[in-house]
């Protein structure tokens, strides 16, 4: 095996050891082209044919990186990179060496020491910064605007020469195409990784990915969105059809299977929908009903004041305190082995913190001034906003 087979065949297997350990890297990975090539002196990240690609130099990766750990690392480290917007933002800064090493020390905060091989940049690096402790986990440009004190400006162009490659590498990359790109990326790796494996990712790092993610919904039917979110179910009965003949034994009444569909439908009443928008949203719960779809009807504000199976009476919503979404989202989790989803129609504007166990749309009431994705929907969640002139 040569060596660009050797180091393409590593690094396959550092990517699926990641899946255990940091699956959102790994997810990220999964979407990026690899090459292995003599053009980077480690590795980095770039655009090749309007893909984000993964650029490693096969002796840095099988000679320079001892251990499996490492090399691992050093993955993550390229996947902050797109994740955290340093392949978009490289053009905005005039000193790009320096850029480079705050964008190195923004991401090996996320990575950890105990992951970076040795001699990689740090907050803890000797002379480049005051000292570690309120040094960590601080944005990009906070970094680029302490390198360029004084007291620092010796160590960063000590440190830009360790940190080259993705100066190199960024250079020709074009902002607009790598903002597509990246947000693409982010956004079908977070949709894959699951609302419940996001909530578990540092809240830096969450951050970002919700910035990158542009999972906000442009114009769409609102009534579709609905209907196709009902639909998907995991479970299925067998009934019998006076349509089609048995294939078995070629006579009536054949086999027909139905799915067997259970929604969950979280109201949000601490008052801040309008009647005219709840009608319109009952009108489609009550279409949805009547396909088959069994429907759970859950009242909340800042608590779950009651529940019920809707068998098509308009409900008197029970509530009229602040909001919440906490509450909602755990009665469903309790039950997540019953329900195939939660739609939860409100105005977005509440605390969440508990993460949805099975899938989650927002379907948020129109004419709220608020704009972009809601802070209470986590990446790979969708949103749709009702347009308050649909019928």
């Amino acid at each position: 095996m040569d060596r660009s087979a050797e180091a393409q065949a590593s690094i396959g297997r550092a990517i699926a050891a990641l899946l255990l350990k940091q699956p959102f890297h790994a997810h990220v990975l999964m979407g990026m082209k690899r090459q292995v090539t003599g053009d980077v002196e480690t590795a980095a990240v770039s655009m090749r044919e309007g893909r984000i690609c993964l650029l490693v130099n096969p002796s840095f990766w099988l000679d320079r990186l001892a251990s499996d750990r490492h090399r691992q690392g050093v993955l993550q480290h390229e996947v902050l990179h797109v994740v955290l917007g340093h392949l978009v933002r490289h053009h905005a800064f005039s000193d790009k060496q320096r850029f480079n090493v705050a964008a190195d020390l923004a991401v090996n905060c996320l990575v950890g020491m105990e992951e970076l091989p040795p001699g990689a940049l740090h907050v803890a690096t000797p002379g480049l910064l005051d000292g570690p402790d309120q040094l960590a986990f601080q944005t990009v440009d906070w970094y680029f605007e302490r390198l360029l004190q004084p007291a620092a400006e010796d160590a960063a162009e000590s440190a830009a020469s360790m940190s080259g490659a993705g100066c190199e590498a960024w250079a020709d990359v074009d902002p607009a195409l790598a903002t597509s790109a990246v947000g693409e990326l982010v956004s079908r790796s977070a949709r894959t990784l699951g609302s419940s494996g996001m909530a578990r990712l540092p809240q830096a790092l969450r951050r970002a990915v919700e910035a990158a993610d542009p999972s906000v919904e442009a114009p769409v039917d609102w009534r579709r969105v609905l209907h196709v979110f009902s639909g998907r179910s995991r479970r299925t009965r067998l009934g019998t059809t006076l349509k089609r003949a048995s294939k078995r034994y070629g006579r009536v009444p054949g086999v027909r299977v139905r799915s067997l569909s259970h929604v969950a439908v979280a109201i949000d009443t601490s008052g801040s929908i309008d009647a005219d928008q709840l009608a319109r949203f009952m009108r489609e719960v009550d279409r949805i009903w009547r396909t088959g779809t069994m429907v759970t009807l859950i009242h909340a504000d800042d608590a779950v004041r009651h529940t019920e199976l809707y068998r098509g009476a308009a409900p008197e919503l029970q509530g009229g305190c602040g909001t919440d979404f906490d509450p909602a989202i755990a009665w469903v989790n309790a039950r997540r082995h019953l329900v195939d989803g939660l739609v939860y129609f409100t105005d977005a504007d509440g605390p969440r913190t508990v993460p949805c166990r099975c899938r989650l749309l927002w379907l948020v009431s129109g004419g709220s001034e608020r704009h972009g994705r809601p802070r209470c929907a986590l990446p790979g969640e969708r949103v749709v906003r009702m347009d308050p002139s649909s019928g």
